[in-house]
């Protein structure tokens, strides 16, 4: 339910509890964002709660399914006092603006020194400007992904666009992205995972 309430958060942008009923018991697997702090939320509910944890953008609790009515509509209520007046569009944190053709194998060596990667330690973003459009065609069981051939300069790179699909591309677009390594019949790739993209003016 974790990896629910994750993907549902990020979709949505909004806190999200997904909850798993069994019988008299209820688990709560919540996720939020950065304007939201779910475990002070859950804290002014604990009298509803039999035990609960967690951080400022991940939590878990278990309740008496009883509660989970009462529950719902507090939290309701922190949300709307907590949120209201905020601007929900997502956002997202670049770490440095770097041409893209100054990225090698020696940047992911780098980067990798710096893992485990997770909620308090995120993998280095990337933004990178007018990068040359080769290739591009859909990708996955409904064709929402995009693959990519790019160049700036002489380096061309292979990219994956997950959940793009519906984006407008152009000859030359201005890119946000991770640097991540794949394996491809066992050989070790590096690509971007591109995570947003404009055309570039």
């Amino acid at each position: 339910v974790g990896v629910v309430a994750g993907r549902l958060a990020d979709e949505f942008y909004r806190p999200t509890i997904v909850l798993q009923l069994d019988g008299e018991k209820a688990r709560g697997s919540a996720r939020s964002i950065r304007e939201f702090d779910m475990l002070a939320a859950l804290t002014e509910c604990q009298d509803l709660l039999s035990r609960f944890g967690g951080h400022r953008q991940a939590a878990g609790f278990l309740a008496p399914s009883a509660n989970i009515d009462q529950l719902r509509l507090r939290l309701l209520d922190i949300a709307d006092r907590e949120l209201a007046g905020v601007d929900l569009r997502p956002a997202i944190t670049i770490d440095i603006e770097i041409p893209l053709s100054m990225l090698n194998g020696q940047t992911y060596k780098l980067i990798s020194k710096l893992a485990p990667f997770g909620q308090a330690n995120h993998v280095p973003t990337f933004l990178s400007r007018n990068v040359k459009l080769l290739e591009s065609h859909t990708v996955g069981t409904n064709r929402d992904h995009l693959k990519l051939k790019l160049r700036d300069g002489s380096i061309i790179w292979d990219a994956i666009a997950f959940n793009l699909a519906d984006r407008k591309l152009s000859s030359h677009l201005d890119l946000v992205y991770n640097l991540e390594e794949e394996n491809w019949s066992g050989k070790r790739l590096l690509r971007l995972n591109i995570i947003d993209f404009l055309s570039s003016s």
